[in-house]
């Protein structure tokens, strides 16, 4: 009872002198010594425990401290009001039903920051409207979750086996297996990858391996096909591209499939098979070079379908019908048939051997012929000395190959004979189709000449100059 004051000095009343009036200890003195004392115990708690029936107030910095070392103290500090526990143990925060943290307003549940409730969730809130609830599962989130840290990347953290999943009835799952990462749709929809354009930049979706260096790696990129060309290697304004190394290998645009390098088709099939199918007659493969068409592989799917292959209005068509299968001359570009105007072989570029069951069939239709005239007398007479003109020989290429002696020997005549006969009559053999003159300019650029006989025509010239 520090606050105690003694008003009457007890001790100095016993030295003064008797019959001093001052000596005397009146019933009054210890009425106001009682009364100071009541006053004192009143205002002041008792050591060993006390009921306090007012507040108890405490100035900044006065502490109220726990504990044999003051190992909790609760103070505030003019600026901030603070809970220490500078203990050994831990801060326990205790509460029966629930346990709140809110802000000092007027209404108990108004402004809340966290609900502990016993026995069940923890919730946080923002803006007293909950974002985060503990669960028996796990926890539930409302809004959006958001990954920051001082990692970089900011990530987040999941073993092995530890699901992502989405959709009410778990539709959509990622997870690690400790061997292989798993996208799994299990719902009943279609999984989809979508991106959105922005500004003029194309919508842009990648996979892509795991080195993350688009210009090397290996990946599939989806564009849209706005046309804009971001600074990257081989990023072409198109649908679907896939690269190799970076090399953009394969690109599927609005008009189809371009491939750049190689197409080889494999399967489990006994013979691996490449499948064009077009809905109608027309072009099913242009080839090219720099650009330009050199060659092109036409369909037509009419009554007799068909195929055709060359360059130009130079090719030949495959088809099959009901009275006579055939391979015949045709036009590519016209997509249309192309007769008498094509050679087989050229100068300089022969066949060697055909093979065949029946001989060649030469048109000699009257309706496509016009000057038509019996042999003059001079042309009988070559017509006679051709017949002395027949000749056996080896073909040079027959003894490159086989040797003088490996080399077999043919029969015909020398064109050069044939040329000389006619001009023993005054005739030029040019003018004649049994006889062929043909120049032209090798690979080295040096001009060659070749002459040539038909000898269908050759054989009924001789026929006909017989007497």
């Amino acid at each position: 009872m520090s606050n105690y004051q003694q008003y009457t000095n007890f001790t100095a009343k016993d030295s003064l002198p008797t019959g001093n009036e001052e000596k005397k200890v009146k019933g009054v003195d210890f009425d106001g010594e009682f009364s100071r004392i009541s006053t004192a115990i009143t205002s002041k708690a008792d050591k060993t425990g006390t009921t306090f029936t007012g507040s108890v107030d405490l100035i900044d910095n006065a502490r109220l401290r726990f504990g044999q070392d003051n190992d909790l103290q609760i103070w505030h500090n003019g600026g901030n009001s603070l809970i220490e526990d500078t203990g050994t143990g831990n801060l326990i925060i205790a509460g029966n039903a629930k346990l709140t943290l809110r802000r000092a307003t007027s209404g108990v549940d108004s402004d809340v920051y966290i609900d502990c409730i016993g026995g069940g969730a923890v919730e946080l809130y923002h803006d007293s409207v909950k974002k985060l609830e503990t669960t028996s599962q796990g926890a539930t989130v409302t809004g959006s979750l958001e990954v920051t840290g001082t990692l970089s990347p900011e990530t987040l953290y999941m073993g092995n086996n530890k699901v992502i999943t989405l959709g009410t009835v778990a539709d959509f799952q990622m997870y690690h297996n400790g061997t292989d990462t798993v996208f799994a749709d299990t719902g009943t929809g279609i999984l989809k990858y979508t991106s959105t354009a922005s500004g003029t930049a194309p919508a842009i979706f990648q996979i892509e391996n795991t080195n993350n260096d688009l210009l090397s790696g290996a990946y599939i990129e989806f564009k849209d096909n706005l046309g804009f060309t971001p600074p990257r290697v081989g990023a072409l304004a198109k649908n679907l591209l896939t690269y190799v190394d970076g090399n953009m290998k394969t690109s599927v645009t609005p008009a189809g499939l371009d491939v750049t390098g190689n197409v080889t088709a494999t399967g489990v099939t006994t013979t691996d098979t490449l499948v064009v199918d077009k809905d109608a007659s027309g072009i099913l493969t242009d080839f090219k070079i720099a650009g330009a068409t050199c060659g092109s592989v036409v369909a037509s799917a009419g009554t007799f379908p068909s195929i055709a292959i060359g360059s130009g209005d130079v090719g030949f068509i495959f088809q099959t019908s009901s009275t006579a299968d055939s391979i015949r001359p045709w036009d590519i570009t016209g997509n249309q048939g192309r007769s008498g105007q094509i050679d087989l072989g050229a100068n300089g570029a022969y066949w060697d051997d055909i093979y065949a069951i029946n001989g060649t069939i030469n048109t000699s239709d009257r309706n496509q012929k016009q000057s038509i005239e019996e042999l003059t007398e001079a042309e009988t007479r070559v017509a006679q000395t051709c017949k002395g003109l027949i000749r056996k020989f080896k073909w040079n290429s027959a003894v490159d190959k086989k040797g003088v002696d490996g080399a077999r020997y043919h029969f015909g005549v020398i064109a050069q004979d044939l040329q000389a006969a006619f001009a023993a009559e005054g005739l030029d053999a040019g003018d004649y189709g049994l006889f062929v003159s043909s120049t032209w300019t090798d690979e080295d650029g040096v001009e060659q000449t070749s002459l040539g006989v038909r000898y269908t025509e050759l054989l009924a010239f001789i026929i006909g100059g017989l007497v």
